[in-house]
């Protein structure tokens, strides 16, 4: 796949989007960490503070 078509996510979408990679399954370590319940609490929480940030606002 080459150009857009490998991103349908980004780009046939009407709305504002992102595209968060956490990690890879085919990796051993990435795919540890993605079963592990806390890191992935974790990771939401920086990505949620991250949005906050951006727009100004401060987590509740």
């Amino acid at each position: 796949m080459h150009g857009t078509d490998c991103y349908t996510v980004l780009y046939k979408t009407e709305v504002p989007s992102v595209l968060i990679e956490v990690g890879f399954i085919s990796n051993a370590a990435d795919a540890a960490r993605l079963t592990d319940e806390a890191f992935r609490k974790s990771f939401a929480e920086a990505v949620a503070d991250a949005v906050d940030a951006y727009f100004g606002q401060t987590a509740e």
